[in-house]
């Protein structure tokens, strides 16, 4: 029996051989068979950075669809200039757009929020960067951590985008902090906690004005300027925060529920009488995938509480809509 099975295996490979099968046709793509006037009235819909990556894929795309990219970087205003470069940057998993040359840069493994390193281009001021307690998060931190979400490729920097850093000081005050990111539905999101005092030397009001305490760039624990113009933006934007600082203390125990009028931030302060630790818990967004411009990250990054003459544009949100979309809970269980 096993003699006639290999037999009959052998007649079937020697038939093949003499017989082979046709190669199957090739698949015929249906919008390379329309006229080239249809498909440039077709592409001409596409973003910049759509048409970029199109003619990026076959001859015929790249002779309907390419052009002189460099000059056209080159001629646009930063906006466009800046959604053309994270459009393009989008599907390059090892690489990051810069906003301030205009090229790509290859990702850096070290380049980390909780590490401070040299970048390739000097930042302009207006793009901004969100620093404290030696945590540096900065847009393009921002930028591949959404990117890189949801794929296989680069994990590993990933990981070490959003993982949790903590610091830890004594020099004025003793503080604890810690900054966990997150990434949900597309949203870049930040949980900051802040620990301040000890049994030794606890908090109060009075030392809590020289801690220099930062919610977010709005609202901070630091002096009021000289100038007239300058002081009253600075009362507009810091005095429910000191408020809310002063609420904690006078009722230890009580956690006390608050949000920044100019960007997305949640936060709360509660004060342990006890320990005599001031805690601050704050949730951020800092929105998705996209550019500078993006009022969720311009908002926080731009350093706006107290340097100007005029208040920022109102952010309008849904007051505890951050921690909700944090904590993944409903605002009514908050």
């Amino acid at each position: 029996m096993t003699s006639i099975t290999a037999l009959l295996q052998y007649l079937y490979a020697w038939y093949n051989w003499l017989f082979p099968s046709p190669a199957p046709a090739a698949t015929k793509c249906p919008i390379l068979e329309l006229p080239d006037e249809l498909v440039l009235c077709i592409t001409d819909h596409l973003a910049a950075h759509d048409q970029f990556l199109l003619s990026q894929t076959c001859r015929t795309m790249q002779r309907l669809a390419s052009r002189d990219w460099n000059e056209y970087v080159r001629s646009r205003s930063p906006p466009e200039r800046n959604e053309f470069l994270i459009g393009v940057a989008f599907g390059a998993p090892y690489h990051w757009a810069c906003e301030t040359c205009g090229r790509l840069h290859v990702v850096d493994p070290h380049d980390l929020p909780s590490e401070r390193r040299l970048r390739p281009c000097v930042r302009p001021t207006d793009y901004g960067a969100r620093t404290w307690a030696r945590y540096y998060l900065e847009h393009h931190h921002i930028q591949l951590a959404l990117k890189l979400s949801g794929r296989e490729s680069n994990r590993d920097h990933l990981e070490r985008l959003l993982t949790t850093h903590h610091y830890a000081t004594s020099s004025r005050m003793p503080m604890t902090y810690s900054a966990s990111p997150r990434i949900v539905e597309g949203h870049f999101l930040l949980y900051e906690k802040i620990v301040v005092g000890d049994c030794d030397r606890r908090a109060t009001y009075s030392s809590m004005q020289q801690s220099l305490v930062t919610i977010c760039p709005h609202l901070a624990m630091v002096d009021s300027p000289l100038d007239y113009r300058r002081m009253m933006a600075w009362l507009h934007q810091t005095a429910e925060f000191h408020q809310a600082v002063a609420h904690a203390v006078i009722n230890p125990g009580q956690e006390v529920h608050r949000h920044c009028r100019w960007c997305p931030t949640d936060y709360t302060a509660v004060y342990y009488q006890l320990s005599g630790q001031l805690v601050f818990s704050a949730w951020h967004d800092f929105g998705a995938y996209g550019s500078v411009s993006n009022r969720h990250w311009s908002s926080q990054a731009r350093r706006q509480s107290g340097l100007g003459p005029q208040l920022p544009p109102r952010f309008n949100r849904m007051p505890g809509a951050c921690r909700a979309a944090y904590t993944n809970k409903r605002l009514w269980r908050l």
